[in-house]
């Protein structure tokens, strides 16, 4: 049995040595873990100790998750917070 998540929000938290590195973060969604789509809008204005709340677009869900930013990128987040629904696919 496998598992498919609906984002509905998502938190970002930049590391507050590096904010600025958080901008152009998304969330992307896929099924097959080859072609992805976009759930987020890109993180803009990332400032030091101050969450950035995306709400997620379109009523997908999706087996896979992933962070992405096509900028020179380190993982500069220093957490993340994803919120939505959860269904089991047999």
């Amino acid at each position: 049995m496998h598992a498919s998540v609906k984002p509905e929000e998502v938190l970002f938290l930049p590391r507050a040595s590096h904010p600025q590195r958080a901008n152009g973060t998304v969330v992307q969604g896929s099924n097959d873990g080859q072609s992805w789509t976009g759930v987020t809008k890109a993180v803009g204005g990332a400032t030091a100790n101050n969450w950035n709340d995306q709400t997620a677009s379109g009523a997908d869900h999706y087996r896979y998750l992933r962070i992405y930013n096509a900028t020179s990128w380190f993982g500069d987040l220093a957490e993340v917070e994803l919120y939505g629904d959860t269904k089991s696919n047999p």
